[in-house]
């Protein structure tokens, strides 16, 4: 699990920003948890400090006490070499400061930023993949960068050039999308999504219940309803029909083996 840490002297910023944080692992069923949010520096320091933790850390850079937010930092970095630490700052200059320090930020918010909301639930995002990788797995959701807007089925509104995780389970396939290069459609049970990318560079994202079955598809074989190798065609549990390339014809048979296999 990778667990997020706060540090923060405000308290009512510090509400805030575990609002964002929480609200954003729920709704994207995360394996991650918010293990501390403290006021209290030597609080989180003690908590790493006798935990072997694999997190992401928010530290404001000003605590209001006899360690700053840089200071903080390099502590942390002693209990967990592997941190992603993002500095949280009234100061926009303050990045330049971090040079004098050891810390490896991945991130450097200002407090009044527009887009503060978005600017953390991306560092979560992006500490969640890379936490993934790290563990040697993939993580079971693929991240797509908006090329339109688009609602998900929980009615959020996402805007063009917004990052959304997708769970494996809930896409049906992936498309070339018609009469856009270098674009592909998501088609998810209650959506769809648009995003710059190109089917033969997503696929080595997803997991083994993907299979190509066209030059302009990637299936997932859950999602299959029926299965015919002469006439070359799909039939998805959504009432879809999709044509199936000949050379793709032994994949998909693969595929949907293998996932009888583990039934």
């Amino acid at each position: 699990m990778l667990s997020v840490f706060i540090c923060e002297d405000n308290e009512e910023f510090l509400s805030r920003i575990k609002k964002y944080i929480d609200n954003f692992i729920k709704s994207e069923n995360l394996n991650a948890a918010i293990a501390c949010a403290t006021t209290n520096p030597d609080k989180l320091l003690e908590y790493i400090r006798d935990s072997e933790v694999f997190g992401l850390y928010f530290v404001d850079l000003d605590l209001q006490c006899e360690i700053n937010g840089f200071r903080l930092a390099e502590k942390i970095r002693r209990y967990d070499p592997r941190a992603f630490i993002v500095i949280v700052t009234s100061d926009s200059q303050s990045k330049q400061l971090s040079f004098e320090y050891v810390i490896e930020a991945m991130d450097y918010i200002t407090k009044d930023a527009h887009d503060l909301e978005k600017r953390i639930c991306n560092c979560v995002l992006t500490a969640y993949q890379r936490y993934s990788e790290r563990i040697g797995r993939k993580a079971d959701k693929l991240s797509l960068k908006l090329a339109e807007d688009a609602a998900a089925k929980d009615a959020r509104l996402f805007s063009k050039g917004s990052t959304i995780l997708l769970d494996y389970s809930d896409i049906i396939y992936i498309e070339v999308t018609p009469g856009k290069a270098h674009h592909v459609t998501v088609h998810c049970t209650s959506n769809k999504y648009v995003a710059r990318h190109e089917l033969n560079k997503i696929h080595p994202l997803l997991d083994m219940r993907f299979v190509r079955c066209h030059r302009a598809y990637i299936v997932n074989v859950e999602k299959i309803f029926n299965f015919n190798s002469e006439k070359r065609k799909l039939w998805l549990n959504n009432g879809e029909e999709l044509d199936m390339g000949g050379t793709y014809v032994e994949q998909v048979r693969q595929g949907l083996n293998a996932m009888y296999a583990r039934i």
